[in-house]
C-alpha cells in the first residue's frame, strides 16, 4: 500500500526577512517573530506568560493546526518523486492579529495553494504583536515539511487497492 508519511518540520525560518525591523512607512513597522519584544498571542495561549512561554505554545499551536488540516496525499496524488517535499509560507500578523500578506513557494503549483489554503486557516490571535509598547505587524516564516513514500498513484493504482480489475 502506497502511503505518505507526513512530517511537520516546524522552525522559524527568518532568511526571508533578514533585517529585524523593517520600516514600511512612517510610524508603521514589521518587526520579525524572533526579535519582536512581545509576541502575538495565539488563540489558548492566554494563560502562558512570558515571551519564551507564548511563542512555544504558538509554535505548538500552528504546527498542530497544520498537521491536522495539510493534504498529506497531495504530494502522491501529484505524481511527485519520493523523497522530502517543502512549502515555505511566508505572512505577516498585522496591528490587529489578522493573518496578512501570505506568500508560498513550493516544488508545486497545487502545492504553494495547499500551503496558502492551510496558513489562512490560522484564526485571528488574540493580541498582536508589541514593540515598545505599540501594535506592529510581524513577520513569520512556517516551513512545512513532508516526505513522500512510494510510487506515485495512478487510476490504475487506485482500482487495483480498491479491489477491482483494470479493464
Amino acid at each position: 500500500m502506497k502511503k505518505i508519511i507526513f512530517v511537520l518540520a516546524f522552525s522559524l525560518c527568518n532568511f526571508l526577512f533578514a533585517q529585524e525591523i523593517i520600516p514600511v512607512e512612517e510610524g508603521k513597522e514589521v518587526v520579525a517573530f524572533s526579535v519582536i519584544e512581545e509576541v502575538p498571542v495565539y488563540d489558548g495561549c492566554e494563560t502562558k506568560k512570558g515571551n519564551k512561554a507564548l511563542k512555544s505554545c504558538m509554535e505548538n499551536s500552528i504546527r498542530k493546526l497544520v498537521a491536522k488540516k495539510f493534504n498529506g496525499d497531495l504530494g502522491n496524488d501529484l505524481g511527485l518523486p519520493e523523497g522530502f517535499a517543502s512549502i515555505m509560507v511566508a505572512f505577516k500578523i498585522d496591528e490587529n492579529g489578522e493573518i496578512i500578506d501570505v506568500k508560498a513557494r513550493a516544488p508545486h503549483e497545487k502545492l504553494k495553494e495547499e500551503g496558502l489554503r492551510v496558513v489562512n486557516l490560522i484564526p485571528k490571535f488574540k493580541k498582536p504583536g508589541l514593540q515598545k509598547g505599540k501594535p506592529v505587524k510581524v513577520s513569520y516564516t512556517l516551513p512545512i515539511k513532508f516526505y513522500i513514500i512510494g510510487e506515485p498513484k495512478t487510476k490504475e493504482d487506485s482500482l487495483e487497492e480498491n479491489g477491482k480489475q483494470k479493464e
